[in-house]
């Protein structure tokens, strides 16, 4: 990061306080938990291989349909139609999440508050950046990738009936919306699948086709929270 980079994160956070307040993110998530709360949640990753199926009534169907980023509906048939929450790690405005997505609940996951538009600051909840090391630590000091970090907060604060995946390939193919294949080196795909499959063995309302239909590699050396 540069200076210029160093000065601008300064200012913003100065500016933003409460956005680095982790005991408000937590109770403002703590008081949105009632209604995740019993339900059944359609979390959406982003890869190319989502098109593969024709799962959007599917995903439709569930109480509660969670997207990721800049994973906008393209395809209806494969990815459903609704998006009631929005995990976000991209810098988006909130005229550009209104455009590609309607209204829905945000939910910023990544440290990096200074990432944030500034027409998104009093509008997101925030991931708590204590858990987030949390999650940094599983994964032996790898960036949590925000589908990994959205998945832990469901499970960890939410309480739902049910938790489906979709989309998730962990980049055995691309992100749909990227040109480029690269596998983003500051997060550790292979380490992340091995965390999610400990997770769904141990944790029964946790399915979906991304886990139902490939081979998930086996636990090695990490374990679930």
């Amino acid at each position: 990061m540069g200076f210029k980079s160093i000065a601008r994160a300064a200012t913003f956070r100065c500016r933003n306080r409460r956005l680095y307040d982790d005991e408000l993110h937590r109770s403002r998530l703590h008081l949105v938990a009632p209604d995740f709360s019993g339900k059944s949640i359609a979390l959406i990753g982003n890869a190319q291989s989502i098109f593969d199926r024709s799962d959007g009534q599917l995903i439709d169907d569930h109480d509660i349909v969670v997207r990721l980023n800049r994973g906008r509906v393209v395809t209806p048939k494969s990815q459903g139609n609704r998006t009631d929450v929005l995990s976000l790690a991209n810098t988006l405005s909130m005229a550009q999440v209104r455009e590609m997505f309607g209204n829905p609940r945000l939910i910023w996951v990544t440290p990096r508050r200074e990432l944030m538009h500034q027409s998104m600051v009093h509008q997101a909840d925030c991931f708590p950046i204590s858990d987030w090391k949390r999650l940094y630590s599983l994964l032996n000091g790898r960036r949590p990738s925000a589908g990994l970090i959205t998945l832990f907060l469901l499970r960890e604060s939410f309480s739902p009936a049910r938790i489906s995946l979709f989309g998730f390939d962990w980049k055995r193919t691309n992100t749909f919306y990227h040109e480029s294949g690269n596998r983003q080196s500051w997060h550790d795909w292979d380490a992340e699948q091995r965390l999610i499959a400990a997770w769904h063995t141990s944790d029964q309302c946790l399915g979906g086709p991304a886990l139902e239909n490939s081979p998930l590699l086996s636990q090695t050396d990490l374990d679930g929270p």
